[in-house]
């Protein structure tokens, strides 16, 4: 009597399945993984050049919020604190449109030193980056 091969054949062609199957779906938790992390990056960065520019606009005004607020199209101020408003792609826009926001706080201000914090915000008001900026004033 001849034995057949096709009986072994199915279950390791089944078997051969499965364990691509399970490799195909590692891999694409793997890239859906990789893509979270890259777009969580990339905003971060956008946070960091922002606030870095902020600040850098700031220490050239030698600490004035005047300049500051100026420098920002469609920036609100309320006493010692700018926002503004910024859509998804980090254009300027309206507090309506808006996906980020960067809050200018001016919390110390001395004859001889200026401090203020900036903090980039997602609209949800989940706090992306923060950083303080010092301006200090030698006396004469």
């Amino acid at each position: 009597m001849i034995k057949s091969k096709h009986r072994s054949y199915v279950p390791e062609l089944l078997l051969n399945t499965l364990f691509f199957c399970i490799l195909a779906a590692i891999v694409l938790q793997i890239f859906a993984a990789t893509y979270a992390l890259r777009q969580k990056t990339d905003k971060l960065s956008r946070a960091i050049e922002i606030c870095q520019n902020a600040a850098l606009q700031y220490l050239d005004a030698k600490g004035s919020m005047d300049a500051l607020e100026n420098a920002y199209t469609n920036s609100i101020r309320v006493n010692n604190q700018i926002i503004i408003y910024m859509d998804d792609q980090y254009r300027y826009t309206t507090r309506e449109n808006n996906s980020y926001y960067l809050h200018i706080i001016k919390d110390l201000e001395t004859d001889d030193a200026h401090r203020i914090c900036i903090e980039f915000y997602q609209a949800d008001e989940e706090l992306i980056y923060s950083i303080p900026v010092c301006e200090y004033r030698p006396q004469e």
